[in-house]
């Protein structure tokens, strides 16, 4: 999930200005979450030029998280990830699937544990 971050506290955005909105910077923040009860498990915020494959091992390792799914893009298909996990679903942000089951609506998904996308 990309955040904004503007805050001049911290140095997770002390590179990226990948924002839609002018001179505004970004966070990453990965996002663990129980898919049955849909109750978040723990999330880490990452700064915005840290790619993929450097932020989701550390996250792994971070958080002891040994077994699961990652939705992602294209970015977090590496063999070193298929080692650490399961299974690995890399989706580009522009499949048409995501807009059919309304996919970036995260208020609602995380918040409407009664009836799961999937």
């Amino acid at each position: 999930m990309l955040k904004n971050n503007n805050s001049k506290v911290n140095s997770l955005n002390d590179f990226s200005y990948k924002s839609k909105l002018k001179n505004s910077k970004n966070i990453s923040i990965l996002i663990a979450f129980n898919v049955t009860t849909r109750d978040v498990i723990c999330s880490l915020p990452y700064s915005v030029n840290c790619v993929d494959v450097t932020s989701f091992p550390d996250f792994l390792e971070k958080t002891g998280i040994n077994k699961g799914i990652i939705i992602g893009d294209k970015g977090i298909n590496s063999s070193a990830l298929i080692s650490n996990v399961g299974f690995i679903h890399p989706l580009k942000r522009s499949l048409k699937l995501l807009e059919e089951i309304d996919a970036y609506n995260m208020k609602d998904k995380i918040n409407s544990k009664d009836e799961p996308t999937w």
